[in-house]
């Protein structure tokens, strides 16, 4: 009986230890072999499952009366430790170990151990609304394995035993809480997410995106900076599988700088060094290599790859991970997209969602995405371009006037572009951000006068109208001055324009447009209003210019005086020049 009760002592050590709802059951006061109870795990996501595996069982009488000892699937799964008074033994396993046991029973081999056979198999059980599990077992210890895609669940120790009195009692055991035993403890349950933020741009107040934010709108050469924060997956030291690996691709109209990452861990920046191939190895001021990334040498690439070694990440002694927060910059270039389709940044994150299956992913040449045992989380960021349009026309106000170029001012008077009306009369600006711009003829067309007028036009995404040019980019910028009364717009470094200086790298050029865009008439012009969003916001009203020769009254009759008099004044001449020749032959 001494033997008994050092057995069921074990248990209820076990048990305790783990900070998990002990169950005790007997019948009549005596236990049974018939006996059973339930046990429980709340705190789960509805739709999991969940699998119950045994690992130990009670021993009885051979007349299935009288508990003699509990039978295991092997001796040595867990640490025991000898009380120095009592000399009892007790089982007092760490979460390592009762990881290593959950990924055993699932056929895995763990630090040289092979696979383990459970006595029974229960279930899988799927959780309802109320993500409580409830299981109905005999006396024994079992280990709980909880899956449900998108989230990481460690295995869950659970027991059955008889208690000291006899007496049928059941607590929950609650999966969100840690383990209050071990040299490691590891969280149970974590719901790995992304997110992504921008700056840079300027927010639009008309628009609010999904979360309800102002949506961000970039001029072409403005610079953007992304941050990626993630909710980091909770892996156990001695996990299979730590794929942790994010990958980021944008469009077309935007441009990654690819030296521009940036790894931020609590208060250290870690910045990567290149190789000759073109990858990037982030080392912490302790020398640890805590990730590697690979961009625009990938085919097609525009963005990249980023692999994190997990473990440098994880405290070997506690199991708690840090969270890298990654920053990188973009700039917005000659292709972005107008209006409400919007230029894409997005970014996927991809991590074991089962750390028992599958192996850690390294390769920086192609992301996991369907690899075995891993899931992916994503989010993406939209930045929105506009563009200022209008319409010049002769003095009768209707006929288009084309060959008058134009600058476009932002609000502190900075000249962002120059644009030059085509045959319908019609000019485009390049794209812009949300905000008020100004037009200002710059060169009349030959035969007309220089309107000095100036225009505001406001561009956000509630005036924008349906679109009613079709553009045809013909932009480019130069380093060399196309002329001596040139207009600097921005800067050049490694081909990519930029607006601000601030943002360019050392040794950028200034930059000249070389050649601007024009435009062919869509739709024969028609404005149509009913679309907010499309981009191309057209200025109310049309441009008017002057020909030279259709001067006011006043004017008309300055020259002809100016004639009358010219002519006077040669025919007078005339007169004088003959009568001296005259008075020569006469002398």
């Amino acid at each position: 009986m001494s033997k008994i009760k050092k057995v069921v002592a074990m248990l209820l050590a076990l048990t305790m230890v783990l900070g998990m709802g002990m169950t005790a059951f007997a019948a009549n006061g005596k236990p049974e072999k018939t006996d059973t109870i339930d046990v429980n795990i709340s705190g789960i996501t509805e739709g999991a499952k969940v699998t119950l595996y045994q690992i130990a069982s009670g021993k009885y009488q051979e007349s299935g009366v009288e508990l003699i000892g509990y039978d295991w699937i092997d001796a040595n799964l867990f640490t025991e430790e000898t009380d120095v008074t009592t000399k009892v033994k007790t089982v007092k396993p760490t979460a390592n170990e009762i990881v290593a046991v959950g990924y055993r029973l699932q056929g895995k081999t763990v630090e040289g151990k092979g696979p383990l056979t459970a006595k029974d198999t229960l279930g899988p059980d799927t959780v309802g609304a109320d993500g409580k599990y409830t299981k109905s077992v005999k006396a024994g210890a079992y280990i709980a394995i909880i899956s449900h895609d998108g989230e990481v669940y460690n295995p869950v120790l659970l027991s059955a035993t008889y208690g000291a009195e006899g007496n049928l009692t059941t607590e929950t055991v609650n999966v969100a809480d840690g383990y209050l035993y071990g040299t490691q403890a590891v969280a149970k349950k974590t719901t790995p997410d992304v997110e992504k933020e921008v700056t840079g741009g300027t927010a639009d107040e008309t628009k609010q995106d999904e979360e309800g934010n102002p949506i961000q709108t970039a001029s072409v050469g403005d610079v953007l900076t992304y941050t990626v924060t993630p909710t980091m997956p909770q892996y156990p030291v001695n996990a299979l599988n730590k794929t942790f690996y994010i990958a980021d691709r944008m469009t077309a109209g935007l441009t990654f700088i690819a030296d521009s990452i940036q790894i931020a861990i609590d208060d250290e920046i870690i910045t990567g060094v290149a190789n000759e191939e073109g990858i990037y190895t982030f080392t912490n001021n302790a020398g640890t290599v805590i990730a590697r990334a690979k961009s625009e040498s990938l085919d097609g690439m525009n963005g990249f790859n980023l692999n994190f070694d997990y473990e440098k990440l994880q405290n070997s002694e506690s199991g708690a991970v840090a969270t890298p927060v990654v920053t990188y910059k973009a700039v917005v270039n000659e292709n972005a997209v107008v209006g409400q389709d919007g230029n894409n940044n997005d970014v996927d994150m991809f991590y074991a969602k089962d750390p028992s299956t599958g192996s850690t992913w390294d390769n920086l040449n192609e992301t996991p995405d369907g690899a075995e045992g891993v899931e992916k989380k994503e989010d993406k960021k939209i930045v929105y371009t506009y563009q200022v349009s209008f319409k010049k026309v002769q003095e009768d106000g209707q006929t288009p006037l084309a060959g008058a170029i134009f600058g476009i001012y932002d609000k502190d008077g900075k000249l962002v572009d120059q644009v030059t009306t085509n045959d319908e009369g019609y000019a485009v600006s390049t794209n812009v951000s949300a905000g008020t711009y100004t037009i200002k003829e710059l060169v009349a067309p030959t035969g007309y006068t220089l309107n000095t007028e100036s225009y505001p036009v406001t561009a956000e995404w509630t005036s924008a109208t349906y679109e009613v040019t079709e553009t045809v980019t013909d932009r480019t910028y130069t380093t060399e001055a196309p002329s001596e009364d040139a207009v600097q717009v921005g800067w050049i470094a490694d081909g990519v324009f930029y607006v601000n200086k601030s943002d360019a790298p050392e040794g950028a050029k200034p930059a000249y447009l070389e050649s601007t865009n024009t435009t062919t008439v869509k739709d024969g012009g028609t404005v149509r209003n009913d679309k907010a969003g499309a981009g191309t916001v057209l200025l109310g009203k049309n441009i008017p210019n002057t020909k030279l020769t259709s001067l006011p009254s006043t004017g008309g009759i300055g020259t002809t005086i100016f004639y009358i008099v010219g002519a006077v004044l040669v025919i007078g001449a005339g007169v004088i020049l003959v009568a001296k020749k005259r008075m020569s032959k006469e002398v």
